[in-house]
């Protein structure tokens, strides 16, 4: 069957995309029928820095005088370098705008006035160039009434252009602005804007006025004292990402109402790492992307992704630096205990394998963990078998996800569709993988052999009481259930006690399940530096007592510093003080019909109870 011809070329052209303009014209020679076809191609790309043009200019006037003036012009790419005059230039946007240009990427070397772009039909428009002030004057702007992307980059060494108001004032329907080397104007407005991408800029001290945006991209900025004031006040941000890039972190608070999804780059070379804090307020937060170990505190109801990356460039990390961090993981896990699904790259499994020591001998903070997301090659090595048995002690019902292809790293930035759904990824069951966490069961039962015997009697007496025989003891009906999960993890507790003196065994196990029972169910929020203090001292009186609880002891040392971490500090609370009234103006103008609500105590992202993962 006959191809009609306007079927047959716009075929052709979907193949002449991903030439440039110049190989195109070369294929005439190939066929009888494609003779003409370059003269009604809609995307154009010319490239003077091409080495094959012979005379890039003689090859402009011949194109544009031999093209059919009635075929339409979709895209043009264009980079004329430095031997073609800007008049000539102008000239040739003016003839593609002329036929109906939608999209136009324009890469110059020197300035040139922004009213050569005006357009009604352009919709998408990417501009290189040396910016300069005389460039942005009022009277020169542009007028771009369809625009919808608009991505500037200021090529003017290295050195900041501050941009006018009215630079945005021309373009109603912007949906998604980059900016590259600006210093952005201290107000600017632009309703309809959805997308937001910022790179080596500075912000203003002002707060944007961008009731619609949703997704903003910090990279390498210089941030203003107020930054959470900036996140508050878009009020419909869904996916935030911030690229530190090797600036200090400072104290960067992120409070946002119906944030879903951040992204936070910290660079190996970032100054004052272990300084610097990550705070972030998000009630709705579902998902968390980290490349870098930084300190962080989490204030959001629930998480369901989180991705960490060491680090996102390849060299050799030495060992002792990679222990350097180690503070930083416990710091870093200790907020993100309530995720879902965790996925780590091998740089991160390596890593803590370097303080898997200091990892096996701490609390696993993932209690609510349902996937473990590993890359390809984790289980061919000993070194990591600690640290999965680690990541997995919190959550022991956790399945195992592994990726077949280093691309799937990376957890998609939406709430939609879980992990596990993937291609590419297969799963294996918890006891497939970290076998030795199983104790021994004759261990088990040379543990569980009783003391001392128990007469009838006593068996009686306690029927009547609410004391329960437990191992040839009488305890409290209410302890068995602790008792029995302690020793079943850690079954070296009660190895050196005493055995001499039975009542005394006695008092000490009650006393013993009394303290721990109190420590473990005590919520978050009570928690203070003496209290915290007082346990140190009890806790030292039961190994006195023949009690091997250096479990507990690990446990309270790391509640100590996340206690610490939690501190309350001046910028942060004023940060929740805003949060809470956005909220609250939030939840009267929808007058009910969906409620917001923070998270309240300034522990909300910790465990409810010290004990939480414990036992």
């Amino acid at each position: 069957m006959k191809i009609e011809l306007a079927s047959y070329q716009m075929v052709i052209h979907e193949i002449m995309v991903f030439m440039d303009t110049r190989s195109a014209v070369q294929t005439s020679i190939l066929s009888k029928r494609w003779k003409l076809v370059w003269t009604t191609l809609p995307y154009l790309n010319f490239n003077a820095n091409d080495q094959h043009y012979k005379d890039f200019s003689s090859f402009l006037d011949h194109f544009f005088s031999c093209r059919n003036c009635e075929s339409r012009v979709m895209k043009l790419d264009f980079c004329p370098g430095k031997g073609l005059h800007v008049r000539v230039m102008k000239k040739y946007v003016n003839y593609a705008n002329s036929h109906n240009l939608e999209s136009l990427h324009v890469i110059l070397d020197r300035g040139c006035s922004l009213s050569t772009f005006s357009s009604n039909s352009l919709k998408e428009l990417t501009l290189a160039m040396k910016f300069e002030s005389r460039t942005l004057v009022k009277s020169h702007c542009w007028t771009l009434p369809n625009l919808a992307t608009l991505l500037l980059k200021n090529c003017l060494n290295n050195k900041y252009l501050k941009v006018p108001e009215s630079f945005f004032t021309c373009l109603p329907a912007l949906r998604t602005l980059g900016l590259d080397l600006f210093e952005l104007p201290e107000f600017f407005s632009l309703p309809a804007l959805t997308t937001l991408r910022v790179k080596s800029c500075i912000l203003p001290q002002q707060v944007w006025n961008l009731p619609a945006l949703l997704t903003l991209e910090l990279t390498n900025v210089v941030f203003p004292d107020h930054i959470s004031d900036y996140f508050l006040a878009l009020i419909s941000l869904r996916d935030l990402a911030i690229d530190f890039d090797g600036h200090s972190i400072g104290c960067c608070v992120i409070s946002s109402l119906l944030l879903l999804n951040l992204k936070i780059r910290v660079s190996y070379f970032t100054l004052n790492l272990t300084k610097g804090k990550v705070v972030v307020l998000a009630p709705k937060l579902r998902n968390f992307h980290a490349i870098g170990v930084f300190l962080t505190r989490f204030e959001c109801s629930e998480l369901e992704n989180v991705t960490i990356q060491f680090w996102d460039c390849k060299f050799s990390t030495p060992w002792w630096t990679l222990k350097q961090y180690k503070d930083l993981f416990k710091v870093m896990f200790s907020q993100l205990g309530s995720t879902k699904i965790l996925t780590l790259d091998s740089a991160t499994l390596q890593a803590l394998s370097e303080i898997r020591k200091v990892l096996v001998h701490g609390c696993c903070p993932f209690y609510n963990l349902k996937y473990l997301k590993l890359p390809p090659g984790y289980d061919k090595s000993s070194t990591f078998r600690h640290v999965i048995r680690y990541l997995l002690s919190g959550s022991p019902s956790a399945t195992i996800v592994k990726t077949l292809s280093p691309d799937d790293l990376t957890p998609p930035m939406t709430s939609a569709a879980p992990l596990v759904t993937q291609h590419g990824v297969r799963s294996r069951r918890l006891k497939n993988i970290v076998e030795n966490n199983v104790v021994n069961s004759h261990k088990v039962r040379q543990i569980e052999a009783p003391v001392a015997g128990a007469s009838n009697g006593q068996v009686n007496a306690m029927e009547k009481s609410n004391f329960v025989l437990w191992q040839g003891h009488e305890v409290a009906s209410e302890f068995v259930g602790v008792l029995d999960l302690i020793m079943k993890k850690y079954p070296k507790t009660f190895r050196n006690l005493p055995k001499k003196n039975e009542k005394i065994l006695t008092v000490k196990l009650n006393t013993f399940c009394s303290l721990v029972n109190t420590f473990t169910k005590m919520s978050m929020t009570e928690v203070n530096t003496e209290m915290l203090a007082e346990f140190g001292s009890l806790f030292t009186d039961l190994h006195k007592w023949g009690f091997n609880i250096n479990w507990l002891v690990r446990h309270l040392n790391y509640i100590k510093k996340l206690h610490e971490l939690h501190a309350t500090d001046s910028r942060i609370d004023i940060a929740k003080i805003k949060l809470q009234e956005k909220l609250t103006q939030c939840a009267e103008k929808l007058n009910g019909s969906e409620s917001f609500q923070t998270t309240g105590t300034s522990h909300a992202a910790m465990p409810s109870f010290i004990g939480n993962g414990l036992l």
